[in-house]
């Protein structure tokens, strides 16, 4: 199919330019407007001039039943004849697709909905009004990849939400992250509320993390709560100094991983410092005092003196026996005590020290040295440092006495 009929309207119109052609098809108006669409017109020899007007009724399938009407211009362009649109003031560029908004192509005022660049340079653009829902959205280069999209939702009254720049210094891309789930929150600068991430983490990859203003007004603090509903947490809490110095905390050079753990102190309580180096990195000095009773050993049972947690190992650096317990008796007992770690039998107390307790230290007759071992043996990986009955035959009745350590945690 294509053109159906030509017709010139000559009558009156003879010597006047530009003339009148009236032509029918049941093309659609992309396809008439393509060029060289009347180059068979001529070749079966109808005559056409640049300054011809062309009246032409377009389809928008050949079988339909809609027949739509315009004005062309007729164009030649080389050896080409064509149908082209008209460019008059206020014309506007056909074709135009349903529902997209019109620009000016030209300052004569040419309209058209094909791509481009509009601006408005006075005024704003609204999408929606009040009582209907308006969006803008920007869509990618790549297609079925999605869009993004600026919707207003109701505020609690009838306010304006803006979002504006800062004055910036240099050229900046901010780009939204992936928030990793269908719901998302921007952090803010200035919230009145407390901002919360419930999934994923915080993780600042350069920079510093402050809490609290140096011009002052605000104490800076740092909370973190256990991992059990209402059972405490452990803050990092800024406090006023005498002058404006920092308190830096820092680690040594640390060759494990370790676990520092805050004894509890009752309500108020300090850390032990010192303004000393330590000569040997991790050096760690521990001090117990344990009472032991005879009930605790009966039968072949042991005291702790001290755990052992995980792998670690301790030398024994001093041991001492306190006087003012209750000395071991009755039953006819005449057992001896020994502090070990099952492995390495550190020091033997006598049953006649055991019967009649005094204050002694490692190395006396009361608390002897290893008969066989190294003073500075470290214990076996693992193992607790007891006291247990050594050597005679009858446990004791009754008694209790205190043992103090010194050690060092070597491992």
């Amino acid at each position: 199919m294509g053109i159906l009929r030509i017709e010139a309207m000559s009558i009156g119109q003879s010597g006047l330019t530009p003339s009148i052609i009236k032509i029918d098809t049941n093309d659609t108006l992309a396809t008439v407007l393509g060029t060289g669409y009347l180059n068979k017109a001529v070749q079966m020899g109808e005559l056409f001039s640049e300054s011809d007007m062309a009246l032409v009724s377009t389809k928008t399938t050949p079988s339909a039943a809609a027949t739509s009407v315009g004005w062309l211009e007729v164009s030649k362009s080389g050896s080409d004849w064509s149908l082209i649109a008209t460019s008059a003031p206020g014309t506007v560029v056909l074709p135009t697709v349903a529902n997209q908004l019109a620009h000016a192509t030209d300052a004569n005022g040419t309209m058209s909905t094909a791509a481009a660049a509009a601006v408005t340079h006075l005024g704003s653009i609204y999408a929606g009004a009040s009582g209907t829902s308006g969006s803008v959205r920007s869509y990618s280069s790549t297609a079925s990849k999605g869009y993004l999209e600026l919707l207003g939702v109701a505020n609690t009254g009838d306010t304006a939400v803006s979002i504006s720049n800062a004055a910036h210094g240099q050229a900046t891309v901010v780009s939204i992250p992936d928030g990793g789930q269908a719901t998302s929150e921007f952090i803010i600068a200035d919230s009145a509320g407390t901002q919360n991430i419930t999934s994923g983490a915080l993780s600042v990859d350069a920079g510093l993390i402050s809490s609290g203003l140096a011009a002052g007004g605000f104490a800076g603090k740092l909370t973190a709560f256990s991992n059990t509903a209402a059972k405490g947490s452990i803050s990092l809490l800024s406090t006023d100094s005498t002058g404006d110095f920092d308190l830096i905390l820092t680690n040594a050079d640390i060759l494990q991983d370790q676990t520092l753990t805050i004894p509890n102190v009752g309500t108020t309580g300090s850390l032990l410092t010192s303004s000393l180096v330590a000569s040997e990195a991790g050096s760690n000095l521990i001090a117990v005092d344990v009472t032991v009773t005879q009930a605790e050993l009966a039968t072949g049972g042991t005291k702790i003196l001290k755990a052992s947690s995980g792998t670690d190992q301790y030398k024994v650096r001093n041991i001492f026996l306190n006087s003012g317990g209750t000395n071991y008796s009755g039953g006819g007992g005449d057992r001896l005590g020994e502090i070990t770690d099952g492995t390495t039998s550190y020091s033997v107390i006598p049953a006649a020290t055991m019967q009649s307790l005094v204050n002694a230290t490692w190395g006396s007759t009361e608390v002897a040295f290893p008969a066989s071992a190294a003073i500075n043996t470290s214990t076996a990986a693992a193992a607790d440092i007891v006291f247990q009955y050594s050597g005679g035959a009858t446990d004791y009745t009754a008694g209790s006495l205190v043992v103090s350590l010194i050690l060092e945690k070597v491992a």
